[in-house]
Formats: C-alpha cells, sequence, structure tokens
C-alpha cells in the first residue's frame, strides 16, 4: 500500500521549467513543420535572406549570419518560428546553424546554459542533462 501511495506522490510531482520549456518548444516545433508542409507560406524577408547566408561557402559569412540572426530572435522572438523551416532546409549546413541558434536562443532556465548543476561543476544539470539547453533536438532530428 505504501508503494502505491509513493508512486501516485512521484507521479503527481510538478514538472521542472527545463521540461515545461522543453514542452512548449516540441509543440511549437510541430506546430510549424506541420504548417510547413501544409501552405505555400514562404520565409519572410529579411530572415529568409539571413537564414539562405548560414549555407554560403565563406565562414566568416556563415558565423555573420548566425550572429544577425542570432540578435534578430533575441529582439522579436515570435520570428524563431522561421529557424524550424530553416532546420528542413535540404542544405545541412544551413539546417544544423539553425539548430545552432535555436540552442542558442533557448537556455536552460535551471543552469542557465552551464550544464553544471548547483555551484559545483561536479554534476550536470538535471533539467537538461548536461547539455544546457532547452532544445532538446540536433539538426538531424
Amino acid at each position: 500500500m505504501l508503494a502505491l501511495i509513493l508512486a501516485a506522490s512521484i507521479g503527481q510531482y510538478p514538472e521542472s521549467k527545463g521540461d515545461l520549456a522543453r514542452h512548449d518548444l516540441c509543440f511549437a516545433l510541430a506546430v510549424e513543420e506541420s504548417i510547413a508542409r501544409e501552405s505555400a507560406t514562404e520565409i519572410p524577408e529579411p530572415y529568409r535572406s539571413m537564414i539562405g547566408l548560414l549555407g554560403v561557402p565563406a565562414w566568416k559569412e556563415r558565423e555573420n549570419s548566425s550572429s544577425k540572426l542570432l540578435a534578430a530572435f533575441m529582439a522579436d522572438p515570435l520570428a524563431a518560428r522561421w529557424l524550424f523551416w530553416g532546420r528542413k532546409s535540404p542544405d545541412p549546413e544551413i539546417a544544423s546553424r539553425c539548430n545552432g541558434v535555436l540552442r542558442r536562443l533557448y537556455r536552460c532556465g535551471s543552469c542557465h546554459g552551464t550544464g553544471n548543476s548547483g555551484a559545483t561543476s561536479n554534476y550536470q544539470c538535471w533539467d537538461c542533462s548536461g547539455a544546457g539547453t532547452a532544445w532538446p533536438f540536433s539538426w538531424l532530428d
């Protein structure tokens, strides 16, 4: 009986901030991928050109574009939806860099991006499993 009560109470334990952020991001990803498949909408300017520059041959230009995208999405968080679309680019460099910007945008709320738990660096963060981000996907997902 005690084991049943313990199991029931553990099941009702509230989710952490990191879990909630991951669930929100998973939902946003599913919505955007669904819209991208079913509509003729394209990424608006200036985001289309910035995302397109992520695949140019010059690495300095790609790094510069990544920084500009990060700054643009910090100023307008609702525009991050276009990064979800960029993750599905046939160019692996664009998909990888869009995923990297998403990882930098959505830092773990518990460890603030360090990946470490508490004041010591001996243990990894419980919420993000040491990744330092609430974004749980790689560009291959």
